[in-house]
């Protein structure tokens, strides 16, 4: 699926449609290895610790697909805003080149 460099389309700063400048984000799966968990994971932990095999099992499901997000920038006001495109799409999203 190929997508515009550039798209012209609704600014909630400005308020009227300009032209936006697109770029894929890339997603991060997992969270920040340094942040210190939350209270709730902590307390899921403690819960869960000798049943680390039945844990196993349910971890396998990974889903098939991710959502594809684009960043949309201002070219007025340099306001950014993210937009997933389609749901789960399977389809490889490519930013058209040389436009």
């Amino acid at each position: 699926m190929e997508i515009p460099r550039s798209i012209r389309t609704y600014c909630p700063k400005c308020r009227v449609h300009t032209v936006h400048r697109v770029k894929k984000v890339i997603q991060k799966h997992s969270p920040d290895p340094a942040r210190t968990l939350s209270w709730g994971q902590r307390k899921f932990i403690r819960r869960t610790k000798g049943y680390t095999s039945q844990l196993a099992a349910k971890k396998d499901h990974v889903k098939q697909s991710q959502r594809n997000v684009l960043l949309l920038e201002c070219s007025q006001c340099k306001k950014k805003q993210q937009r997933t495109v389609g749901g789960r799409t399977r389809k490889k999203i490519e930013l058209k080149r040389g436009a």
